[in-house]
C-alpha cells in the first residue's frame, strides 16, 4: 500500500515540474502545446453539444415463456438473479424488460440502433436527450449485421445526425462513443480507432450470412451503449456501437462498432423493401495459411480459399454456376483486393443482387477471370446431426482423427444452408498429433465431406481415399459445421 501511495506521489510531483517548466521555460513555444490541449478539449464539448440532442435512450419490453420444466426466464440476460426461481410445473408468461441506444437519423424520426436491442421486443419506447418519450415502431432489423431501424412520430423536426459516407476511418483516428451504458444515461467516452475490419464470429449464431466488418476503438463500449453512434471530430457518425470484449462483461480495453456505410445500406433497403436484399456469391471460403500458400502454389499475400458452395435463394451458387471450383483462391473483386473473409464481405455488401462482378482467381498457380452475376441471400435456417459408428480407421488415426459415420435423416427438416448427406463425423482427436497441431480439435462434431477432391460417402471410403496418398503428401479436408460453413484444413500425411 505504501509504495502504490509513493508511486503516485512521485508521477504527481514530476507533472507538476512538466507543468511548471511549460510555464516557466522562455522561448520553448509551449504556450502553442497547451493550446492544442485547450483546442481538442473545447473540439470534444462542441462535439457532445453538437452530437447528444440526437442521442435517444431505448426502453424494451418482450413477453417470454417458460416451458415446463425450466427454471430462469431470465437466463439468457447477463447477470445472476439475486433469488432462486421456483421451478415451473407448466408454461407461464413473463415480461422481460431490457435497454439499449440509438440515434435519430432524419428529421422525421428514424432511429439507427442495434438489431440485439430491438429485434424481439413487443415494446420500444424512446427517451430523448430533453427528457421527451416517444413509443417507436420497429421498421425491420438484420441480424446478419446487427443493425436495426425504428421509427418515433413527433409534430416537429427532430435533431439528426449526419454519416460520414466518403471518408474511410483510419486507424489512429480519434473518436467519441455516445449511449446510455450501465444504465449512465447521455454518456460520451473518448479514444482512438485501434484497427479495422475485426471479424470476431459474434453475429454467425444469428445468421449464416454474417457479415463482420468491425471498428475496433477503445473508446469505453459498455452495455448499454449498444446501438448508440461512434463519430468523428466533426460530430459525423461513422458506426454504430455494437459489442465489447470482455471476461466480465463490462469494458476490458475495447469495443467494436458496426461501419456506418454497411448500416446505411442496411437502413435503405428496410425504408424501401422492408426487408434487406443482400446480395451473395454463393461461395464458403477460409483464409489462406502457409501451408496453403505451398499446396496451391500461390505467388500473393492475400486471397481467400473457396472451400465449398452454397445455394443462393435462387436454387444454385452463383459462383458455382460461373465455373469456379472448389480450392479456387479468389484474389481480387473488380480490382478490389481481397485479403481475408471479412474484407470479401465487406466487398459484396456494397453491392445488389443482380450485379455483375468480375473476379480474379488463381487456380494451378495462374490467374484468370470469372464473371459471376450475383444472387439474393437466403433465409438462415438450423441443423441438426445425429453421429454413430466407428470402424477400423489406422490411416486416419496416424494423422490424429477419430471419425465415424453419421445417420442424416433428419438434416433437411434441422436446416444447414447446404446440409451434407454424405461424409464422416469427427469424434475426437488424439493429442499430439498432426490433426491437433493443425487445430482440428476445434472441428469435434463437425463433418468432412471432401478429402483432396474426393467426396467422401462414409468411413470406408475415407480410409481408402487416404490410403491413395504417399507419405509427405498435402491433403485437404473439407469440414462443415454446424453453422453451415465449410472450412478446408491442409494436413501432411505423416
Amino acid at each position: 500500500m505504501f509504495r502504490k501511495v509513493f508511486s503516485i506521489l512521485i508521477l504527481f510531483c514530476f507533472f507538476s515540474f512538466l507543468l511548471h517548466s511549460y510555464e516557466t521555460a522562455p522561448g520553448k513555444g509551449t504556450n502553442k502545446s497547451i493550446d492544442v490541449l485547450i483546442g481538442l478539449n473545447d473540439a470534444f464539448i462542441g462535439i457532445s453539444e453538437k452530437v447528444n440532442p440526437s442521442i435517444v435512450y431505448i426502453q424494451v419490453g418482450e413477453e417470454v415463456e417458460v416451458q415446463q420444466g425450466s427454471q430462469n426466464p431470465f437466463g439468457g440476460w447477463p447477470f445472476d438473479l439475486p433469488f432462486p426461481m421456483p421451478e415451473q410445473n407448466q408454461s407461464q408468461q413473463f415480461w422481460r424488460e431490457g435497454s439499449g441506444s440509438g440515434f435519430i437519423v432524419s428529421d422525421d424520426g428514424f432511429i439507427l440502433t442495434n438489431d440485439h436491442v430491438v429485434g424481439t421486443a413487443d415494446e420500444i419506447n424512446v427517451t430523448m436527450f430533453n427528457g421527451d418519450v416517444y413509443p417507436a415502431k420497429l421498421i425491420g432489423g438484420d441480424p446478419s449485421t446487427d443493425v436495426a431501424l425504428i421509427k418515433i412520430d413527433a409534430d416537429f423536426d427532430l435533431p439528426h445526425l449526419k454519416m460520414d459516407l466518403k471518408n474511410e476511418p483510419k486507424v489512429g483516428q480519434w473518436v467519441l462513443a455516445f449511449g446510455n451504458p450501465l444504465q449512465l444515461r447521455f454518456t460520451v467516452t473518448s479514444g482512438i480507432i485501434s484497427a479495422m475490419s475485426r471479424n470476431l464470429g459474434i453475429l454467425r449464431n444469428s445468421s449464416t450470412w454474417a457479415i463482420e466488418d468491425f471498428i475496433q476503438t477503445d473508446a469505453a463500449i459498455n452495455p448499454g451503449n449498444s446501438g448508440g453512434p461512434l463519430v468523428n471530430l466533426y460530430g459525423e457518425v461513422i458506426g454504430i456501437n455494437s459489442a465489447l470484449v470482455s471476461d466480465t462483461g463490462n469494458f476490458a480495453g475495447y469495443g467494436f462498432a458496426i461501419p456506418i456505410k454497411l448500416a446505411k445500406r442496411v437502413m435503405d433497403d428496410l425504408i424501401e423493401f422492408g426487408e434487406v436484399r443482400r446480395a451473395v456469391m454463393g461461395v464458403m471460403v477460409a483464409p489462406i495459411q502457409d501451408l496453403d500458400r505451398e499446396a496451391l502454389n500461390l505467388p500473393e499475400d492475400f486471397g481467400v480459399l473457396i472451400s465449398g458452395f452454397v445455394p443462393s435463394d435462387e436454387g444454385w451458387s452463383p459462383s458455382e454456376e460461373a465455373g469456379l471450383k472448389q480450392l479456387d483462391v479468389i484474389w481480387a473483386i473488380d480490382d478490389r483486393k481481397v485479403r481475408n473473409p471479412s474484407s470479401l464481405q465487406k466487398i459484396i455488401s456494397s453491392y445488389e443482387p443482380g450485379d455483375v462482378v468480375v473476379l480474379q482467381v488463381y487456380r494451378d498457380g495462374e490467374l484468370s477471370e470469372f464473371s459471376v452475376t450475383l444472387g439474393t441471400a437466403p433465409k438462415p435456417k438450423q441443423e441438426i446431426i445425429v453421429a454413430d459408428s466407428k470402424q477400423e480407421q489406422d490411416i486416419l488415426l496416424v494423422i490424429g482423427i477419430e471419425a465415424g459415420d453419421f445417420v442424416a435423416e433428419d438434416l433437411t427438416a434441422a436446416g444447414w444452408p447446404n446440409p451434407p448427406k454424405k461424409g464422416i463425423i469427427i469424434n475426437s482427436i488424439i493429442r499430439g498429433s498432426s490433426a491437433q497441431k493443425r487445430g482440428l480439435v476445434n472441428f469435434v462434431g463437425y463433418i468432412i465431406t471432401h478429402i483432396g477432391e474426393y467426396e467422401i460417402e462414409n468411413l470406408n471410403m475415407a480410409i481408402e481415399t487416404l490410403n491413395q496418398f504417399e507419405a509427405g503428401t498435402i491433403v485437404y479436408f473439407n469440414i462443415i459445421g454446424p453453422d453451415g460453413y465449410s472450412t478446408p484444413i491442409s494436413i501432411r500425411i505423416p
